[in-house]
């Protein structure tokens, strides 16, 4: 399978001098297409940091990230966001829904952002595949935690992304919309074969992925 993300030697640095933290050091990692893989570790061990590095939410303090074969090397803020729009998917723990928008309105939020329109066909598919056909109409707030994260999984994937990043995506939920959430997380990318990173603690959603990164302390220490 071709590499659609690397790393080399990548770090970040937080602070300078004796508030000086290095939350994540040398990392090196390949992600092929169509894998669908978990970062694992403790609570400040460096996952979020790695997986907004990769999601060019963030930039590193060193090394290097290449995506499809191209440098993100000195790229500008605007650069950056047009790639995030075009190239990315993103589900947080909190959803990150927008409360004044509907169901429908925050799934197209990406393309709108974009200046484009929704593919009608692709759209109906994925709001049929997570059963939120329903609740479109809805707001955020009449939405259950689970139906919220069902539209965020929407919105993530509804640009056709090359790479979905997850960070703690069931962390908001019970255990069962938890497991139902992360059932149709890996079902849905595995359909349109769409890469897939997850940050998570739990070694139960990490079993359920091709692959397991675990960092401690900022360094990565298998799974590579």
């Amino acid at each position: 399978m071709a590499v659609i993300v690397e790393t080399k030697d990548l770090c970040k640095t937080y602070g300078t001098g004796d508030a000086e933290v290095k939350a994540l050091k040398n990392c090196n990692i390949k992600i092929s297409q169509g894998e669908i893989i978990s970062i694992l570790g403790a609570s400040g061990s460096g996952k979020s940091t790695l997986l907004h590095l990769l999601g060019a939410l963030d930039t590193p303090t060193s090394g290097e990230i290449i995506f499809n074969g191209k440098s993100m090397k000195n790229k500008s803020d605007k650069e950056l966001s047009i790639f995030r729009r075009r190239n990315i998917g993103f589900v947080f723990q909190n959803y990150n829904l927008v409360p004044e928008l509907t169901a429908e309105e925050n799934i197209k939020l990406p393309l709108m952002l974009d200046g484009k329109s929704p593919d009608k066909k692709y759209m109906h598919q994925i709001v049929e595949m997570l059963g939120i056909e329903d609740r479109l109409l809805h707001l955020p707030g009449q939405l259950s935690g689970g139906q919220q994260q069902r539209v965020a999984i929407a919105r993530a994937v509804i640009n056709k992304p090359s790479v979905v990043f997850c960070d703690e995506p069931t962390g908001n939920l019970d255990s069962k919309s938890g497991a139902e959430v992360m059932k149709l997380l890996l079902y849905l990318t595995a359909e349109l074969n769409i890469t897939q990173v997850i940050v998570t603690h739990d070694i139960n959603i990490s079993k359920q992925t091709d692959r397991a990164i675990t960092i401690t302390d900022g360094t990565v220490e298998g799974g590579m």
